[in-house]
């Protein structure tokens, strides 16, 4: 039995002796100390969360088992919640020309997407037997 399942860390921004991570089962976005090992728990309440990202004045976060993209400021305050109409959201991260781009993975497609809105304006589907686990730009 896993008791911790970490999706994604990232350096934390505020702390250089710290990372952020999501932890799958807890439902939570975590700061742990590098040195110490402490954890501290930053925001809750999420069913499953992935993909946690760095983005301009806050970040991202993929609330994974409620289909949804999780806008936080820097003080990991919600700002707001984009629904990508899916069961299983694995992935979402902005674009370079700045729409959001979320991988559903029930869906067998990558849905790009407003990000004030969430007005669809491409759905790039791929087989089924396919499985994917991050989107990113280089």
């Amino acid at each position: 039995t896993h008791t911790t399942h970490v999706n994604s860390v990232i350096e934390d921004p505020s702390f250089d002796e710290s990372v952020i991570a999501t932890f799958f089962y807890q439902g939570e976005i975590v700061r742990v100390n590098k040195k110490t090992g402490k954890t501290e728990a930053i925001l809750g309440d999420f069913l499953s969360p992935h993909g946690l990202r760095r983005i301009e004045n806050g970040f991202l976060v993929s609330d994974t088992r409620r289909g949804q993209v999780v806008f936080l400021n820097d003080n990991f305050e919600i700002i707001k919640r984009l629904d990508l109409h899916t069961t299983w959201l694995q992935d979402a991260c902005i674009s370079p020309w700045g729409t959001l781009f979320g991988l559903r993975s029930e869906k067998c497609d990558i849905v790009e997407v407003d990000c004030a809105d969430g007005t669809v304006f491409n759905v790039f589907e791929f087989d089924a037997n396919w499985r994917g686990y991050q989107i990113f730009f280089k």
